[in-house]
């Protein structure tokens, strides 16, 4: 398994959202299926699309990603 800071922290993110943050309005927000988000939330999948964490990441975090 590759370690990726940019996951790590998207995972934290996703874990520590407010309460009625719910998957299904990221899903919404992201047009990502609400099960992937779920899979995310837990850690369950191991090398995720980059495209997918990016946006993920950029929801939560309330900004776009700096690189």
């Amino acid at each position: 398994m590759i370690d990726s800071q940019l996951k790590n922290k998207t995972v934290e993110l996703l874990q520590n959202r407010p309460a009625w943050m719910t998957l299904k309005a990221i899903s919404e927000a992201t047009k990502i299926p609400e099960g992937w988000l779920k899979m995310l939330a837990q850690d369950k999948i191991e090398e995720p699309s980059v495209v997918r964490i990016e946006a993920v990441y950029n929801h939560l975090s309330n900004q776009p990603l700096k690189v």
